[in-house]
């Protein structure tokens, strides 16, 4: 076996071309057993292959076996072949990389309409959102850039003259603007964002090619953080290719280096470097690239942190950045296996130990909140979720191929009996296939808590694609009976999908995810409704059904997820019509007690460190900006 701490960290090899997509064909199940039957056919059912799709502007963007989207491919491509062609079958979402529409018109109208206390909450917003994935402005920075542009303005001063450099001022823009994008509360402020966000775009074009510095590097972090957020990944990727090159020239990695440079100087470096790599790693995964930001060379913990038991904000968010940081390590190890097809049983069982390794060695801090803080636990618990939520979408990645390997003989028998000699690695592939059925599990059920909770704001970058990933394993995990853990998977199952229905109304994004999964939960429904009647007729019955009037719906399971989605004509703000919530059972996901402790193990700090936080609450009222206090919050 693989040591855990000992992993290699080459570049991965390249993929071979996309598999060339097959017309689609109505099949029966007759049909479908002839195809299934056949030996050669069993590899291609038991592979997630990488695919190339269309980009918005029609260009052919690649993207890796570990994505999600190439999952659902495989999922679309499963299905067809025992129930046929259906709407989840036949979706045009995951033939193209999607990307919203862009807003070209840079104005800092909306920035310099707000009041110092409404850009200090945007801020917090940002704050909040990146914790756990982003540590690039320490509160204290950020109040005194905010003092120096309250000066500039007070005494009169041209652009030209003012105390922020150009880029300093970019930086503030974009924190705004991405606190905007993502606590809305309403559509125009994310279009207002928009502007804003375009708007420093050009002042960091102005200057990204003068001489590259840390403000650089910070900006287009920034910009890549935003763009996540504004469903436009590949300009995101490419924004993060300049922070990282930039990065690269200006030894941000190099952490030995560091130590000559005053502390405030290379904690900001090290801060900015982990940014990177963690950022870079996690995008990265979610559509199976590889990343281009070295690890930090040696010299330096991942913690940047001269004491774990402080509980300031500064040093939690570098106490957070840091567990990310050491979880990504294994992940993007994870990605570049896998791409080179050497994610084998022993390698992914030593991922799964190296991941649960680290999860044990994060500091006390990340595992509870302070008390006397209540007022940011809302800015604590997004930075749990990031640090757990990475730890689950991690084993969830490592472990779904072993998933796939479990449940497709299950469906079509292909590989009929286990033989002897093979019964151990059997044994294994499940063991793999429910560690990653219970790291989705536990990713939704945390999720759907916090968003019960009012913590979640309205756009998460992140944790959407995660939920996307989380709810496919659970939906895929539901097509083979398992009486043990059938409900409460397809409870998490629901979960997931309520939690992207939250997520909708200010991400286009999450409203996709959020179709796909609905039409996944129909395409499921018709598959067990199939597999059933088959069994019955297997069997033999002495009882005839004489009559059942329509609209009954299903006998032995209630409906539980509307089949009505949004038409194409239909606008984001016309939602009334097609809300979901009024279609989801309450007794399933309006559940007052937190998710049985039995269920998470013993070991499984992630889970404990969310429910000890969920007492915590925000006062905030609904469509108004908490009033923040500069001068206390420093």
């Amino acid at each position: 076996m693989i040591s855990p701490d000992s992993w290699d960290l080459g570049s991965a090899a390249d993929d071979s071309g996309p598999n060339p997509t097959q017309p689609a064909q109505d099949h029966t199940p007759e049909d479908s057993n002839h195809s299934i039957d056949t030996r050669d056919s069993s590899l291609e059912i038991m592979t997630q292959p990488s695919v190339m799709l269309s980009s918005g502007s029609g260009e052919k963007v690649f993207v890796g076996n570990t994505a999600a989207i190439s999952f659902l491919q495989f999922l679309q491509k499963t299905l067809e072949r025992h129930i046929g062609r259906s709407g989840f079958t036949d979706a045009q979402e995951s033939r193209r990389l999607f990307e919203a529409e862009t807003v070209d018109t840079g104005s800092s109208h909306f920035y310099d309409r707000l009041s110092v206390e409404d850009k200090t909450a945007y801020i917090q917003y940002f704050f909040d959102t990146s914790n756990g994935l982003l540590d690039l402005y320490t509160w204290e920075e950020v109040c005194r850039l905010l003092n120096m542009e309250s000066q500039t303005s007070t005494q009169g001063r041209s652009p030209t003259l003012s105390f922020l450099s150009p880029l300093e001022s970019a930086s503030l823009y974009l924190m705004v603007a991405i606190g905007a994008q993502c606590y809305g509360p309403t559509k125009d402020a994310v279009v207002w964002a928009a502007e804003l966000f375009s708007y420093a775009r050009k002042i960091a074009f102005a200057q990204m090619l003068e001489s590259p510095s840390l403000d650089l590097v910070r900006v287009f972090l920034l910009m890549a953080f935003y763009m996540f957020g504004a469903c436009r990944r590949n300009s995101a990727f490419m924004y993060l290719g300049c922070a990282s090159r930039a990065a690269d020239i200006l030894g941000l990695h190099e952490a030995a280096q560091h130590k000559h440079m005053p502390a405030s100087t290379r904690n900001a470096r090290l801060r900015a470097a982990k940014s990177i790599r963690v950022f870079d790693v996690v995008c990265s995964s979610i559509l199976g690239r590889s990343s281009s930001t070295p690890s930090l060379r040696p010299g330096h913990s991942s913690y940047v942190s001269d004491s774990t038991d402080d509980g300031s904000d500064v040093v939690y968010r570098a106490l957070a950045l840091g567990a990310t940081y050491e979880i990504a390590s294994v992940l993007d190890t994870a990605v570049k296996k896998s791409a080179e097809g050497e994610l084998d049983t022993d390698t992914a069982e030593s991922l799964v130990l190296a991941l649960q390794q680290r999860s044990r060695n994060f500091p006390s801090i990340l595992r509870k909140v302070n008390e006397d803080k209540s007022n940011s636990s809302r800015h604590t618990i997004i930075g749990n979720v990031h640090v757990s939520g990475a730890y689950y979408f991690s084993v969830i990645l490592v472990t779904r191929q072993f998933l796939i390997q479990h449940i497709v003989p299950q469906l079509s028998d292909v590989s009929g009996p286990p033989q002897n000699h093979d019964l151990a690695g059997k044994a294994k592939v499940d063991q793999l296939a429910d560690a990653c059925i219970e790291a989705a599990t536990f990713m939704a059920h945390m999720c759907h808590q916090v968003m019960r909770s009012g913590h979640l704001l309205g756009n998460m970058c992140i944790l959407k694609a995660w939920i996307f990933a989380t709810g496919l394993v659970l939906g895929f995990s539901l097509l083979v009976e398992d009486s043990s853990n059938a409900s409460e998977r397809r409870t998490a199952f629901l979960k997931s999908l309520q939690v992207l229905g939250e997520l909708r109304h200010l991400s286009p994004q999450a409203e996709q995810y959020y179709n796909i999964l609905s039409s996944f939960h129909q395409a499921i429904k018709a598959y067990k409704e199939r597999t059933q009647r088959r069994k019955r007729a297997s069997r033999g019955t002495l009882v005839d059904c004489v009559f059942l009037p329509e609209g009954t719906g299903d006998i032995t399971e209630p409906e539980a997820i509307t089949t009505q989605l949004p038409s194409p004509e239909m606008t984001m703000q016309d939602l009334s019509s097609v809300e979901w919530l009024e279609n989801l059972p309450l007794d399933v996901l309006n559940d007052t007690e937190p998710m049985d402790p039995s269920l998470m193990g013993d070991s499984d700090v992630i889970m404990r460190m969310l429910w000890e936080s969920e007492r915590f609450a925000l006062d905030y009222p609904a469509g108004m900006l908490p009033e923040a206090d500069c001068t206390i919050l420093c």
